[in-house]
């Protein structure tokens, strides 16, 4: 009963923490958080160039961010150039498409009035006085659709606008990633020296672990997206669709969003194509989505539970945890939250059961 108390007040504190970190104080040292998972992703790279290169630290971590950067860069400075052509493609057929949706919704208007008027005579009445809450429904859709239209423009402005602190925050998380990464030791030790034991070394462990399970997840998610994105794009290209790169590319980026997924492109994609009497392309494409979804459901637990070193049952359960409580977000926080967890008790602040 005591370890129980005293899990659950840790769990409590390290909760509220948490919120009263994320909340006042994250804002302001968002640089040095991304410095020092940057620190933690070159480490490896780091190291590697000091053993087999025989090169001080502070070299070795300098080419480390340049080779990573530039890679990174190069990457995208390749894939941005073929989404744009594929773009601008796009663009100059959206006239045609807006004339071929323009016929065809007169096509379904004299379709659906035909097929009103062949209606019995009860059911044209169930429609007549139902017709308010119809055209109440369909408003509010609208209206919602609106909202969130508008909901995205805003969030677009406010991100152009917030461009130049973006690029203040990237110049100070590169220059402290490289203090962070060439001092290591040097902070380490400061740190121990400050802190009373054995907290001192409990903390280095539970951020050492932390650390690394993040990387996994990290690693996890990247997985999973790419796995999406060339299984889009390998099945569109089989399919023979059209812009396969900027539509795979637009699939992996909603995929990352837990609450929208890939369905976003595939479910209006397979609509618009039925509106436009491509049905046998519409059957390829609702095919190639069902795959991704069953892929994407099966690999998933498994995939993040190998990457954090967690059983893929807790996983799953943190998963839906986190859904049910903190909604879409909970997807990443609930996983997260098992993560620490799993650090504190290998640091032995609290009691994790074993086996």
């Amino acid at each position: 009963m005591k370890h129980l108390i005293k899990n659950l007040f840790v769990i409590l504190i390290i909760v509220s923490g948490t919120y009263l970190f994320y909340r006042y104080i994250l804002p302001y040292i968002v640089p040095f958080v991304i410095a020092g998972v940057l620190t933690v992703f070159i480490e490896p790279l780091v190291r590697l160039l000091q053993s087999k290169a025989k090169l001080p630290r502070a070299p070795a971590v300098i080419i480390s961010l340049i080779l990573i950067i530039g890679l990174t860069g190069t990457l995208l400075t390749l894939f941005v150039a073929r989404l744009v052509a594929e773009l601008i493609e796009f663009s100059s057929s959206l006239p045609m498409y807006t004339e071929m949706l323009a016929k065809n919704i007169v096509h379904l208007r004299a379709t659906a009035e035909s097929f009103y008027f062949s209606l019995p005579v009860s059911l044209l009445e169930f429609i007549a006085n139902n017709m308010g809450t119809i055209e109440k429904n369909i408003g509010a859709y609208l209206t919602q659709l609106q909202a969130f239209t508008k909901e995205m423009l805003n969030q677009f402005i406010i991100l152009v606008s917030s461009v130049p602190g973006i690029l203040v925050i990237i110049f100070v998380s590169l220059i402290a990633t490289f203090f962070m990464a060439k001092d290591r030791r040097v902070i380490i030790g400061f740190w121990l020296r400050i802190m009373p034991e054995p907290w001192g070394s409990k903390t280095i462990q539970v951020l050492k672990d932390v650390s690394a399970a993040l990387f996994g997840y990290a690693r996890a998610q990247l997985i999973l997206i790419s796995i999406t994105f060339f299984n889009s794009l390998i099945g569109l290209a089989i399919i023979d669709a059209p812009y396969i790169l900027l539509m795979a590319a637009m699939i992996g980026v909603f995929d990352l969003i837990p609450v929208l997924g890939p369905g976003t492109i595939y479910i209006p994609w397979i609509i618009w194509e039925i509106i436009n009497n491509n049905v046998v392309f519409a059957v390829k494409l609702g095919v190639v989505y069902i795959i991704i979804v069953i892929i994407r459901q099966v690999l998933e637990a498994k995939v993040v539970a190998n990457a954090m070193g967690l059983h893929p049952l807790a996983t799953l359960i943190s998963i839906y945890v986190g859904l049910q409580i903190f909604g879409p977000l909970g997807l990443v926080l609930g996983p997260l939250f098992l993560i620490g967890l799993k650090a504190l008790a290998k640091a032995g602040i609290v009691d994790w059961p074993s086996g």
